[in-house]
């Protein structure tokens, strides 16, 4: 049994080849990818379905690089954070091939909105930069930021099954750990769909004051503010529910369990049967 984690295509040809190599020696060979890396790839196929995910993949990185490359506009960053008697926290790198990174990315960047918004309005005064701009209109997107919001939610539960499996396990285990996450999800849907407002430790529930905030530095979104239908219910119904859907689709698909890692089961005393006649047949 061997188990590989193909990161390029580079790598996956060479593991393709060492596969063959294997079953040359071991013909009933089992091939077990790398857990993780398929997690990973399960929050990255949802860019397919949801192009939104793309656009915040290239926000959170033009933040990121706009403040580490640019030492003046990271002291600036800090300045804006001061001034609101806050503490000094950097902007989170969120790793392109890593989209569990994007978690602490995404709550960096709603726990200090309207610093960040600030300091890109400090650079615009002084001088005008497309880039910076592109990002802060990105960042003024209200549809950008409640698909943020919704990874905020989306992907705590995530990043616990991340750890675990990271961690030391037997495979028999992955398979219940993927359905609690899987059940999470769901439950997460409802805790979206039971109130008109959700709840008051989920991300979604601080929309109502980052769009307040939007329409007041947006100045066509000030005068158009009467007409702006784009509630807490249209999120959750256009957005929030279909992205969880999708994710859900996605791990069941790239998460079971065959015969073989079943069998792992027998290595857990936890399963062993308390009677002698159950003991037989195990």
């Amino acid at each position: 049994m061997i188990c590989s984690t193909p990161l390029h295509k580079t790598c996956l040809h060479f593991t393709t080849c060492l596969q063959h190599r294997f079953r040359h020696v071991v013909p009933h060979q089992t091939y077990i990818n790398c857990r993780n890396h398929k997690l990973a790839l399960c929050i990255k196929h949802l860019i397919k379905l949801f192009p939104v995910i793309d656009i915040i993949d290239g926000v959170l990185l033009g933040i990121w690089k706009l403040f580490h490359y640019s030492p003046k506009k990271y002291a600036l960053f800090m300045t804006v954070q001061e001034t609101y008697g806050l503490k000094h926290l950097p902007v989170i790198r969120a790793a392109t091939t890593r989209w569990l990174s994007h978690d602490k990315a995404c709550v960096r960047i709603i726990d200090r909105f309207v610093q960040v918004i600030d300091t890109l309005d400090a650079f615009l005064d002084e001088k005008y930069d497309p880039e910076v701009h592109g990002i802060r209109e990105q960042l003024l997107n209200k549809n950008t930021v409640a698909a943020i919001l919704i990874l905020c939610d989306i992907l705590r539960p995530v990043v616990h099954f991340s750890n675990y499996l990271q961690g030391n396990h037997d495979f028999s285990q992955v398979m219940i750990k993927c359905k609690k996450l899987v059940d999470e999800l769901h439950h997460l849907i409802e805790r979206y769909m039971s109130n008109a407002t959700p709840d008051a430790d989920l991300y979604l529930s601080k929309m109502p004051a980052l769009f307040e905030e939007i329409d007041e530095r947006n100045n066509f979104a000030r005068r158009l503010r009467a007409h702006n239908v784009y509630n807490e219910q249209q999120v959750v119904e256009e957005l929030a529910i279909p992205l969880i859907h999708g994710l859900i689709s996605e791990i069941e698909d790239a998460f079971h369990c065959s015969s073989v890692l079943a069998g792992f089961s027998i290595f857990n005393l936890n399963n062993v049967p308390d009677s002698l006649a159950e003991l037989q047949d195990f």
